[in-house]
């Protein structure tokens, strides 16, 4: 399968990214009962954030002197917790803000202005240890040139819920298209979505992937999550929890950064397909979660 993103830049490797907003933190390792992970200081004053695979997003000095000046997120675990956005300008006096974080709940992390040089989050577990736990954290850099890029009117942030049965057929495919209404572009910020494994099945393979572009067969695939007849088919918060059998992209960091260059409009709208290469009928719930960023065409 080919991956495209038209006008988009590309790294070293082909891998699309966005270089106002890129993610820098995932940390997916559960903790112990009232453990704390604390992520290290990250320096919003500097030219780019190198990643594992060796991205590296740059930013110009056109911005500013703060390379980074806002950060948001989300946070999704099977145990209540707290999560701390930590800010400092020495990286000893500390200033806080705290989010309460309930269980098997994906709790958005709003967009929090950077006020000091370094930045982090802590995340305190509660008296239970967890099971599954994904911390994940996007950078952005927000200014008056970023923002005269767009149509002139606010933008804003909307959460939604696209929840729709499958009635699929073994060997068939059920697409499901999400449309913006005119004059509407959205932005996707997380997006999750899962497909139960299919009751019964004993043989074969099923998976969701996710489209860009008009209704016909050339649509950009822009992401694959493939799972054995026995596993769910899981996008937990842009990222593949559940894909037995493939992923694509196969890193994280990829994964996250080609929900984030996802953009959507009327003419142009979101299709999520799920494929059902089992010997039985689909017939759960495809559960779509989406938080997108919407800005008004004028």
């Amino acid at each position: 399968m080919t991956i495209l993103n038209i006008n988009k830049p590309i790294d070293a490797n082909g891998n699309p990214y966005d270089p106002s907003r890129f993610p820098s933190l995932s940390y997916t390792t559960p903790l112990g009962a009232n453990a704390t992970y604390t992520q290290p200081w990250i320096d919003s004053i500097q030219t780019g954030f190198t990643f594992p695979d060796g991205l590296t997003v740059f930013r110009s000095g056109t911005a500013g002197p703060q390379d980074v000046n806002f950060v948001s997120g989300s946070v999704y675990t099977d145990q209540a917790g707290t999560l701390y956005i930590d800010q400092s300008d020495d990286k000893v006096n500390v200033q806080s803000v705290s989010i309460a974080v309930s269980a098997a709940t994906l709790t958005q992390i709003p967009l929090q202005q950077l006020t000091s040089r370094y930045y982090r989050f802590r995340y305190d577990n509660g008296a239970t240890a967890q099971g599954t736990f994904v911390l994940s954290q996007i950078s952005e850099r927000i200014d008056a040139f970023n923002q005269m890029s767009l149509t002139g009117r606010k933008a804003k942030v909307i959460s939604a819920t696209y929840d729709q049965v499958l009635n699929t057929a073994a060997s068939g495919i059920t697409t499901i298209t999400i449309t913006p209404p005119v004059g509407e572009l959205w932005r996707i910020k997380v997006l999750a979505i899962s497909a139960p494994a299919p009751a019964g099945a004993a043989s074969g393979t099923h998976l969701f992937e996710i489209r860009s572009g008009v209704a016909s067969s050339s649509y950009n695939a822009v992401m694959s999550a493939k799972s054995n007849f026995g596993d769910p088919a899981t996008i937990l918060d842009n990222y593949i929890t559940s894909g037995t059998s493939s992923k694509i992209p196969t890193t994280e960091q990829a994964q996250q950064q080609a929900i984030l260059n996802l953009v959507a409009t009327n003419d142009s709208p979101l299709s999520i397909v799920y494929s059902n290469a089992t010997n039985v009928t689909q017939t759960g719930t495809a559960i779509i979660r989406m938080v997108r960023e919407v800005e008004y065409v004028v």
